[in-house]
């Protein structure tokens, strides 16, 4: 379970914690179908909670060059705050026979580094007050590569008779005592591999 005290963090590892219970209880083919599941379970979960927030998928973070620099899914409250961006990997078990062969790999291994990155330039400009980064290789094909750096591998439990689900997850949030500042760099919590919740 979730191991955040805040309680906007820990809604969103709730609803983390979810999806690994009731994984194989749904067909994913490609990464929007894993936000699309996300961010009806967050707006559930947010409306059992009585939250005052929404949630928005392909949301603009921030200013880019030619348009803006969007994450996955973002919560934002009703000052148009982003209280948490997230992006999101999906790799398909590379044996399922509903998926072709010549379409694997999805993902590139770099495309990750490029998320964790990008999740912790938000937080340092003072966009979003936490992000998170999860990608879901459902079947283990770059399970033996070392974690990018602040970020961890969890092995889901597995499940007969399907293959256990290996997340490569990071976390960065804004430390309690930062605060906002014209050109001042924000300071922020890199959740490393000792912080991150275990999700079994």
């Amino acid at each position: 379970m979730s191991q955040a005290s805040d309680p906007i963090p820990d809604l969103f590892e709730h609803v983390l914690s979810w999806l690994q219970d009731t994984y194989h209880d749904h067909t994913f083919f490609v990464e929007r179908d894993v936000v699309w599941t996300l961010q009806l379970a967050l707006i559930r979960e947010i409306d059992n909670r009585g939250l005052p927030f929404r949630v928005f998928n392909d949301y603009a973070v921030a200013k880019g060059e030619r348009r803006g620099l969007c994450a996955d899914i973002a919560l934002v409250d009703q000052a148009g705050q982003v209280q948490i961006a997230a992006e999101f990997k999906y790799e398909p078990d590379h044996r399922r026979q509903d998926i072709l062969q010549q379409k694997l790999p999805v993902v590139g291994w770099k495309d990750m580094e490029k998320d964790i990155a990008r999740i912790r330039t938000f937080v340092e400009t003072g966009a979003i007050e936490a992000g998170y980064t999860v990608f879901i290789d459902e079947g283990g094909y770059f399970r033996h590569r070392d974690a990018h750096t602040g970020s961890r591998w969890i092995d889901w439990p597995k499940r007969k008779p399907h293959t256990a689900p290996s997340i490569l997850f990071s976390r960065v949030t804004r430390s309690p005592a930062a605060t906002v500042a014209t050109e001042e760099r924000v300071v922020i919590q890199d959740d490393g591999p000792s912080a991150l919740p275990s999700l079994s």
